[in-house]
């Protein structure tokens, strides 16, 4: 479970407001390898104004954010930016499979997966370009569903919410998740990549991301294409050493972190 203090940042611990800290670098937070090759980067103000549309998103509709949220969400650059949005104001934030026993009580419930938690009672956010369930693909969200897709992008991209330290306890959490990972993370002085495949939002991820945008270190996602391409035959859904190796160098991560 991600426990967020809301008491507002801390002066006596320089970036203990990671939303702000983020916010205010131009450097990549994000970098994503696209199945065709292409890079993408994405600055940390970029994802700051995404986690400010989704706040104001959570605003708009009155979501009281009082209680527990719960994501059910893939890994992908607009679902980490919608997380860090939510924790802005939800002083309780819970990864679907985390901890499953506890998710009925939830106030909100942000997923790609809706049918899965139609008869839910909480607060319901599709991110509906991740599932293709959407007015216009012709599939029907639960009537009291929010479509995040097709409302976020008109917020504001500005909140005025206190952010909350979200530094708390993420100190080792990307050699944690390598560890725990081997075969999809792989933690560097300077950033750390992930093999993404079907990868779904677990909160040690999420504590490794904050944890390297803590540093202003980028977390660098690809997504593979073909397991048994990349794997040189050995059909996991991972990234060859030499890939790893080469990320490494063209994106100056540095030394391991180990």
């Amino acid at each position: 479970m991600v426990s967020l203090s809301s008491s507002g940042p801390s002066i006596a611990r320089p970036g203990a407001d990671l939303i702000a800290h983020v916010g205010a670098s131009a450097r990549p937070a994000l970098i994503q390898y696209h199945q065709d090759g292409s890079r993408t980067e994405l600055s940390g103000r970029v994802l700051v104004n995404w986690a400010a549309k989704t706040a104001n998103l959570l605003e708009h509709h009155g979501i009281d954010t009082a209680g527990l949220a719960v994501l059910d969400l893939p890994v992908h650059w607009l679902t980490l930016a919608a997380s860090l949005g939510i924790s802005w104001d939800f002083d309780e934030i819970r990864c679907f499979g985390d901890g499953d026993d506890a998710v009925q009580d939830a106030a909100l419930i942000v997923t790609t997966a809706p049918e899965r938690w139609a008869e839910h009672a909480g607060e319901l956010i599709v991110v509906t370009s991740l599932t293709g369930a959407s007015g216009s693909s012709g599939a029907q969200l639960p009537s009291h569903a929010i479509d995040f897709d097709d409302e976020v992008a008109s917020q504001a991209d500005q909140h005025v919410g206190i952010a909350p330290d979200l530094i708390t306890g993420t100190e080792g959490a990307s050699l944690r998740l390598a560890a725990a990972s081997p075969a999809s993370a792989w933690a560097f002085e300077g950033g750390l990549i992930l093999a993404e495949r079907g990868t779904h939002l677990t909160e040690d991820l999420l504590a490794a991301v904050h944890e390297q945008w803590s540093r202003r270190c980028p977390v660098i996602m690809v997504e593979v294409t073909d397991a048994a391409e990349d794997t040189g035959g050995a059909g996991s859904e991972t990234l060859a050493p030499e890939r790893v190796e080469h990320l490494r160098e063209v994106e100056r991560l540095g030394g391991s972190a180990s």
